[in-house]
């Protein structure tokens, strides 16, 4: 069936406030646009720092205590893309095709002197009764140049944004030379891959920069509809800057299970550890025989009793 259920059109409507400007078949277009919660990385609030107080002679789960933080500079990440594609939904189409909408070009509210243009196109690559290829291009330029520069560039197949799957991709270059960058834009890229046709959601977010207070990584998050899921992170250590490589499962709860992988800064020996924590966050199972996650005046790491490490749908041990 060629189009976005209409179920999906309406809420699209009702969120733009502004029906009047828009056809149906211009909603249809916008559904394929990636919104804030699509992207979301939704890991346990209980997961935060400062969530444990007292612990026992294990200690905190402090490389679970990372996750929260890092999803939520994740998140950041997802609120730049999503900010800059919320502005095509302020103005209507200037072009209309039967398969295409071209919105601009448009100037750009927060830098005078440069203008946006948004191309999205649509394709039946699975016959008439597939699902729709929405295929998007946000561009800009100095006003008075002949050509646009990519921002962003994005692909999505299914009926709207929160029932398929799609990608996206950002090039912080480009907004350095084009003149569209803060003084907090990363460079390098970033390119989402996100999968939300079933349960669970599936999203692949790879730097390859720093930017946003994470490390240079290919993050992946699963979320299931009862709240349990799993985290794949990456961070490095104050001062010494040794590298921890972090895969994780966890119930609805927060409590979870994690391999870790620990590359030292200075070249040595790299090694790696398992933990288990309940939902308070404090550890009841370490396996550490290099000694890699505790301090130490507290070595040996290990000790707790994997029994207790919770039953997790995905479990990295």
């Amino acid at each position: 069936m060629r189009s976005v259920t209409r179920s999906a059109v309406v809420a699209l409507a009702f969120a733009l406030g502004a029906c009047g400007n828009y056809s149906t078949e211009d909603l249809r277009f916008l559904a394929a646009l990636p919104r804030s919660e699509d992207l979301q990385v939704g890991v346990p609030s209980g997961g935060s720092s400062g969530a444990v107080t007292v612990c026992g002679s294990l200690g905190a789960a402090d490389v679970w205590l990372k996750a929260k933080p890092i999803s939520d500079g994740l998140n950041r990440g997802v609120e730049f893309v999503i900010s800059l594609v919320d502005v095509v939904r302020r103005y209507p189409p200037a072009d209309r095709e039967d398969d295409l909408r071209r919105w601009g070009p448009f100037p750009s509210d927060k830098h005078p002197g440069r203008e946006i243009q948004v191309t999205i196109t649509r394709a039946y690559p699975y016959g008439a009764d597939g699902p729709p290829v929405h295929d998007y291009r946000f561009e800009a330029r100095v006003v008075g140049d002949l050509t646009f520069t990519p921002l962003i560039v994005g692909s999505f197949t299914g009926a709207s944004s929160s029932r398929g799957h799609g990608t996206v991709d950002l090039y912080f270059e480009n907004f350095w030379s084009v003149g569209m960058n803060e003084d907090t834009t990363p460079h390098g890229t970033m390119h989402i891959e996100y999968h939300r046709d079933a349960d669970p959601v599936l999203i692949d977010l790879g730097l390859t920069n720093g930017g946003f207070d994470v490390v240079q990584f290919g993050y992946q998050y699963t979320g299931y509809a009862d709240g349990q899921g799993a985290f794949q992170y990456a961070f490095e250590k104050p001062v010494i800057r040794d590298r921890l490589v972090v895969t994780t499962g966890y119930d609805a709860s927060g409590a979870g299970r994690a391999e870790v992988t620990y590359t030292p800064a200075d070249g040595s020996t790299p090694g790696g550890f398992r933990q288990c924590w309940d939902a308070a966050a404090c550890l009841t199972y370490v396996d550490d025989p290099g000694n890699f996650s505790c301090p130490l005046f507290s070595r040996p790491c290990s000790g707790g009793d994997i029994g207790q490490c919770p039953a997790v749908r995905i479990a990295p041990f």
